[in-house]
């Protein structure tokens, strides 16, 4: 798959010179330094998918050489660092957050279990996003149904109708397909005359059965990076598993306002989501519509 793909990004053929990740069919095909250890995890059930990822330094960024393998309810990912691997897996259902970042054509895939034993953060070009687009919606997919109240379709149709044509495309390349949405709010980016950079940006934040997502027009701006760089660019996505406890704070920043998502207890995985103020009423709303008792039923 690598020259494939870097024959028709670049219009020539350029072999495995450029460090894209490629799918692999069979364990014999991994690389010689994880195939051990992953032959002995699976044993004789093959993996439903596993991307290799070979190690690339380049524009300041270091990635060290990766392997992620899909089972039938949990992922694990491998990681080579001057020879010694470190494994780290996590069952779907215990799977806290799953955010799959892009920033031009740099991409990230976020798995958090709550345990940093049992979490990972792998990088790769968007050249081959539809790899890991695949394996979020696995895990996806793993997530516990718990109870969620009615969907009202005819409110949700009108709150899709009014997303702008970006967040209404995104939104139907990264909505979960296990479910319709129950739940939807949304913002425009935040006005603020004083920085070169919009500090909210445009976002929604919607509910499955299974999960709780937000889509951010652009990536949250990272400690010490000045305002008006190139994460303006990117986009954002973060599923939730309802399948744990899931408390929010609302906050006042200068910027607007902040959600704070905490997920799961004792070593609770959070999101922190900024978003204008004349959103705080709509998200607010859905997120008290997600844990309203269910309505009583007829007795026949």
């Amino acid at each position: 798959m690598g020259s494939q793909v870097t024959q028709a990004a670049f219009g020539r053929s350029a072999g495995r010179q450029l460090p894209f990740s490629e799918g692999l069919d069979r364990i014999e095909d991994v690389p010689p330094v994880f195939r051990a250890q992953l032959a002995a995890r699976f044993g004789a059930m093959p993996p439903r998918a596993i991307i290799h990822t070979p190690r690339f330094d380049t524009f300041g960024l270091c990635v060290d050489e990766n392997l992620l393998a899909i089972g039938d309810d949990f992922w694990c990912a491998a990681f080579a660092t001057d020879g010694v691997v470190r494994l780290c897996e996590a069952r779907f259902s215990e799977t806290r957050l799953a955010t799959f970042s892009q920033l031009l054509l740099h991409g990230e895939l976020r798995l958090d279990s709550g345990d940093p034993a049992s979490s990972c953060v792998i990088a790769f070009n968007m050249v081959v996003s539809d790899l890991f687009r695949a394996v979020v919606r696995m895990v996806l997919d793993g997530f516990p149904e718990p109870f969620v109240p009615a969907a009202r379709a005819d409110v949700m149709a009108e709150s899709v109708d009014a997303l702008s044509f970006k967040l209404r495309s995104a939104l139907q390349e990264s909505a979960p397909s296990n479910g319709p949405l129950l739940g939807l709010a949304s913002w425009q980016a935040a006005e603020s005359g004083r920085r070169a950079r919009d500090p909210a940006p445009a976002g929604l934040l919607a509910a499955t059965a299974r999960c709780l997502f937000a889509i951010l027009d652009a990536l949250p701006p990272r400690e010490g990076q000045p305002h008006g760089s190139f994460d303006r660019w990117g986009k954002v996505v973060t599923y939730v598993n309802r399948g744990f406890p899931v408390a929010w704070t609302l906050s006042s920043v200068e910027y607007g306002s902040e959600l704070c998502l905490l997920i799961g207890h004792g070593r609770a995985a959070s999101v922190r989501i900024g978003l204008p103020s004349a959103a705080v009423l709509a998200v607010e709303r859905l997120l008290e519509r997600l844990h309203e008792p269910p309505a009583p039923t007829s007795m026949r």
